[in-house]
């Protein structure tokens, strides 16, 4: 399969008739706050016979970033008002879960065949990047972040107030021995929130239920700050929830093929865990970011090398970026053939 995801952007028509020729199948659109707006992307792409999904909870539309809704770790940092991958409110703050579950019906009301659903606003899990080069309003890389008050108090009731670790600690390549109760509570703070907006999107008729996960699953420190360490079983019960439920899943893997390069380790890890979830007994339908966001020049390129690798892998399909598939100064005749071969690498 093929699908696309937009950042805010409504497509002409003629660009989803081009998307339909070139073999895709969904849309993930982003709606912001016009939902007028979303409402006619649905139907000109139904009338294309296209899928449409949306970004959901859309954390910039409902302005969950401020600092009454923030995660924070245990010197007081936050996340407050953050921008890109770390912005979003922490997973046990009920007040910001409820204002997302306010805006739903609306969002279903344009018709649309499904969520991508979001802890953040993005892939990850909590508000660090995966190396130590990111967000530098962040830098929090290897910090637990559930000093909030609702995650305080959440962790309180749990285990009846015992001191909340402060940073993560691995000993012989495992969770270390003392804080394995805490970090399956710290990891279920986002998978349970995904699970609980999952349910709602189902309750109120959509079958396409979509979620992003980070593959990193090694014992790091790095991995248990947001929440990835060991996390396959965990996703797993997601995937079943929705099933039995009798909805779609499919998990979103953004960002894998760059890492090659510049982060060996993580893209090692991520391959790892991909080529295992995508295998018996777990059999993932799980798609992958296609690379093709940078520049028009590099779609092609990007759509041969990897489409074979996303096979190669056990996935099921990649998600494309159109910020520039839609180039037509240059023209997009090699488009086609490449999206062509991508797509029936998968059938």
């Amino acid at each position: 399969m093929l699908s696309t995801i937009s950042a805010g952007k409504i497509h002409e028509v003629d660009e989803l008739k081009q998307l339909v020729d070139w073999g895709f199948e969904f849309i993930v659109a982003g709606f912001g706050d016009n939902l007028s707006e979303l409402e006619a992307e649905v139907i000109n792409a139904h009338a294309e016979g296209l899928k449409v999904l949306v970004r959901w909870p859309s954390l910039t539309a409902t302005e969950l970033n401020g600092a009454e809704f923030a995660f924070s770790a245990f010197d007081g940092r936050h996340n407050a008002n953050a921008s890109g991958r770390v912005g979003g409110p922490s997973h046990w703050n009920t007040d910001a879960e409820d204002i997302s579950l306010a805006v739903l019906p609306g969002v279903v009301r344009t018709g649309i065949d499904g969520v991508l659903v979001s802890g953040m606003t993005s892939d990850r899990m909590f508000p660090t990047d995966w190396y130590p080069s990111g967000d530098k309003a962040i830098e929090g890389t290897k910090l637990y972040w559930s000093f909030d008050n609702f995650a305080s108090s959440s962790w309180g009731k749990h285990s009846k107030h015992q001191p909340m670790p402060r940073r993560p600690e691995v000993v012989g390549g495992q969770c270390a021995p003392g804080q394995e109760v805490f970090y399956r509570w710290y990891q279920d703070g986002w998978v349970s929130k995904i699970t609980r907006l999952s349910t709602a999107a189902i309750d109120m008729g959509l079958k396409h239920i979509w979620t992003w996960v980070l593959p990193h699953t090694r014992w790091t420190e790095v991995n248990m700050a947001d929440g990835t360490a060991g996390c396959v079983d965990a996703v797993e019960n997601w995937r079943q929830h929705v099933v039995g439920k009798g909805a779609e899943p499919i998990v979103v893997v953004a960002n894998h093929f760059p890492l090659e390069i510049d982060w060996p380790e993580w893209f090692a890890d991520s391959k790892e865990t991909i080529e295992r979830v995508c295998a018996p007994p777990y059999n993932w339908k799980l798609i992958i970011g296609a690379d093709t966001v940078y520049q028009s020049n590099t779609v092609v390129q990007a759509l041969g090398k990897h489409s074979v690798l996303a096979g190669t892998m056990g996935a099921c399909g990649l998600l494309c970026g159109d910020q520039y598939i839609f180039d037509w100064e240059k023209g997009c005749g090699p488009y086609k053939d490449a999206f062509t071969s991508a797509k029936k690498v998968f059938q």
